[in-house]
Order: C-alpha cells, then structure tokens, then sequence
C-alpha cells in the first residue's frame, strides 16, 4: 500500500520538456462515492484540444488517515489432539472499525470484515492464522480501515512482526520434551533391568559358592 493524493474535480496538468501535456482525473465525480479510481491521458501541447486514450482505471488506496494500530501473536491451549498450539494476531487499537488486511514481507496475505470488540479501554480482534504461515516467516504488518463504505482510506501500518518458523512454535517445543522425558524413561527402566539382573546373578554366583 502506498500513500497516494487523490485529484481535484478539475483536470490537473502538468507539461514535461517533449511537449507532451498529461493530466488525471477520477472516474468518480462525486466526492461522497466510496470509488477512487483514476484515469490518465495526454495530449501533444501544440494540439491540446486532441487527447489521447485514457490509461485502465488505477485504484488507490490512503494510508495514513488514522494512527498506527498494534499487532502482536498469541498462542492458544496446549491441545493432545493438535500436535501444536493454535496461534492468532491481535489486532489492538484505540480507534473502532470493522476491516483488516494483514500484509506479509510489504505484499498483501489476505483481507476480511471483523467487528472490533471494546477491551479494556481499547479495541480488539483476533484473525486466526493458519499453520501454512508458520512455515514461512517473515515481517508482519496489519492496517485497519476506518468504515466499510470508504474502502480506498486506511490507517498507518502497524510496526513489524516477525513470526517465528513452524519448528520454532511453543507448541513443537512440547512435543519435543515430551519424547525428550520418553526416551529418558525408557533408558532408566533399561538401566535399571540390568542392574537388577547383575544382581539376581551376583546372588545366585554366592549360593553356588556356598554349596561347593
């Protein structure tokens, strides 16, 4: 997403060295309508009432309308049936609204409609993430936009987040302990069978001694 300055109702022009006059426009005249889509064209400055084919139709979008939202990872409850703890990003903000786009290494994942839930003095969502992501890191960014009919303005990106690889998950760190403590057991339980069969061997090669 870039930052970008929507044009006035009035053609805007501008003449380069070749001659060579450019203006935009948008398609949309009416400055209530929630499109701002524009066009460009041009035209030869000695013929400036002949003008080119317009461009296709640019959608644009504003950042920076609102301040910067939070974005932070939170996992979930250990489960046994889930080899890993389910993993979210909280959205936090005190500004209410009700669209989110997440972005991953400057280029958009995807975009959904969520109602923000007031939490503690400020506003809240969680967007579940799915276990793919885990695989690929990379830095994290979340924009909200401020109304459902004005698509095109967005706030300012939140600060980086760096999720963590899949191996690398709180919840494969479990699984791992736990064949840590299994391969542990199970070397005692092996210790100690031939301890106790050294000692059966020791008794019986005394009770031999002693018949001779």
């Amino acid at each position: 997403m870039q930052h970008s300055q929507l044009g006035s109702k009035s053609s805007q022009q501008d003449t380069p060295v070749d001659g060579t006059a450019w203006g935009f426009k948008p398609l949309a005249e009416d400055d209530s309508s929630p499109q701002r889509d524009l066009q460009v064209y041009g035209s030869y400055k000695t013929f400036p009432y002949k003008w080119k084919s317009s461009s296709k139709p640019l959608k644009l979008i504003v950042t920076g309308v609102d301040r910067k939202p939070s974005l932070s990872a939170h996992w979930g409850t250990f489960s046994k049936k889930t080899p890993s703890k389910k993993l979210s990003l909280r959205y936090h903000s005190e500004t209410w609204c009700e669209a989110f786009v997440l972005s991953r290494n400057g280029r958009v994942e995807f975009a959904q409609n969520l109602s923000s839930k007031y939490r503690a003095g400020a506003f809240e969502a969680d967007f579940p993430v799915n276990a793919i992501f885990l695989m690929h890191p990379g830095t994290y960014r979340c924009y909200h936009g401020l109304h459902k009919n004005f698509p095109y303005l967005w706030s300012e990106p939140s600060d980086v987040l760096m999720l963590p690889e899949r191996d690398a998950a709180p919840g494969n760190h479990d699984a791992e302990n736990v064949v840590r403590f299994a391969l542990a057991a199970m070397s005692l339980v092996i210790l100690g069978v031939f301890l106790v069969d050294a000692w059966f061997s020791r008794k019986d090669f005394k009770r031999k001694s002693r018949a001779r």
